[in-house]
């Protein structure tokens, strides 16, 4: 399955690596990851990071055509060279107030 133009650009910075429908579900699942290119930010300061691990974190995003959007974000984490502790990257579209939740999640809910 192709991925929508929109999806795409609602995670700036990250690529979508897999996809799934789960109809019977009503909710579809993205996968996702840092591109590349990108260099990892701390959360809290904006200093750079030397990554050294990541985990994976479960988003809930705004529904789309009626499904539940869940997004499994594979964030990194490394040591932060301005607070110098182990700190998570900065996501620019998660929310600061609740991290399981993307931005227009948090918003729409206020």
């Amino acid at each position: 399955m192709s991925i929508p133009r929109f999806l795409r650009s609602a995670f700036a910075g990250y690529e979508i690596f897999e996809i799934k429908e789960c109809l019977s579900e009503q909710r579809i699942c993205l996968w996702v990851k840092a591109e590349e290119n990108e260099e990892a930010l701390c959360h809290r300061c904006r200093s750079p990071i030397h990554c050294d691990g990541k985990y994976l974190q479960k988003i809930q995003c705004m529904p789309v055509m009626g499904l539940r959007v869940e997004v499994t974000l594979t964030r990194r984490r490394g040591h932060c060279t301005g607070c110098k502790k182990s700190r998570a990257e900065q996501v620019e579209w998660l929310s600061e107030e609740t991290p399981r939740d993307s931005h227009a999640v948090t918003h729409r809910v206020r």
